[in-house]
């Protein structure tokens, strides 16, 4: 009986001893991906993106193999687009193969001092963009006119969901993008576009009424009553109701797209424009 059990205790020494060198490999594995991930490329322009499901690693923005090619054609734009505090960066990437020609909308964000590349974009316009920027965590891209005779630009606006994925918020041609300070409250649903004098009342009609209430209830849980938060928005304007608490407004705002609610920033001044033609 002593042997057996002698030799049982045994068996458990080998299982805790195998146990215990598997768990420190997996600590040094653990450690070694944390280090790698850690070490992100100091430019945008030497980090790995996604394009069309395939991840291409570029060089001071180039990339070519195999009949593929990929290149930055401007300069990445920095800027926050994740409200982290971290600067990120994006830029225009022209793709071809095979005779086709895309362009792509690739973001980096910011983190430990190195840029970490998501999914590209593609373009929904087939002609070389002539700017991009980045303004209230969103990237507008800048077209010359379909029209000749127009003199204005022509944008396209993406924006990051959940933080990692890049999507088209480009507002219907009926519609007009608004940056103001929006107010909710018993007795409140109001707009009011940086730099201007009128007030909106939020149309019930609008599609974003629940996500515009349920923003402000967190954006305003510490604050006082009332206090008015910073928001991107697009819509088109409608004579005010007729009745109810918004009857004493002459215009309401039909919101049909939350662009971007900023953590930080609002209105620079009292002479900044309250909307943007897209």
């Amino acid at each position: 009986m002593k042997k057996k059990h002698i030799f049982s205790v045994g068996i458990v020494v080998v299982l805790l001893g195998a146990f215990f060198l598997l768990l420190n490999n997996g600590s040094e594995n653990t450690s070694l991906n944390n280090y790698t991930f850690l070490n992100l490329p100091a430019s945008p322009l030497d980090a790995t993106y996604n394009i069309y499901g395939n991840e291409i690693t570029l060089t001071e923005g180039v990339y070519e193999s195999e009949g593929e090619a990929v290149s930055a054609i401007k300069e990445p734009m920095y800027g926050e687009l994740n409200d982290d505090e971290a600067e990120d960066a994006a830029f225009v990437l022209v793709y071809s193969k095979g005779g086709t020609t895309t362009y792509h909308v690739a973001v980096a964000l910011g983190d430990n001092g190195g840029f970490l590349g998501l999914n590209t974009f593609e373009l929904e316009r087939s002609d070389e963009p002539i700017t991009l920027s980045i303004e209230d965590l969103t990237v507008v891209v800048s077209y010359r006119p379909r029209q000749p005779e127009l003199s204005h630009t022509e944008n396209e606006y993406y924006t990051l969901t959940n933080g990692l994925v890049l999507i088209n918020k480009t507002p219907e041609a009926k519609d007009t993008i608004y940056k103001g300070n929006y107010v909710y409250g018993h007795e409140s649903r109001t707009f009011t576009p940086c730099g201007s004098e009128n007030t909106y009342w939020i149309s019930p009609k609008s599609g974003s009424n629940a996500a515009l209430k349920a923003i402000y209830e967190e954006k305003t849980r510490d604050l006082e009553p009332y206090t008015p938060i910073y928001i991107v928005l697009n819509g088109t304007l409608a004579d005010g109701p007729a009745e109810g608490f918004g009857a004493d407004f002459e215009y309401a705002l039909e919101v049909n797209t939350i662009l971007s609610v900023p953590q930080s920033g609002g209105c620079v001044n009292s002479g900044e424009e309250d909307h943007i033609s897209p």
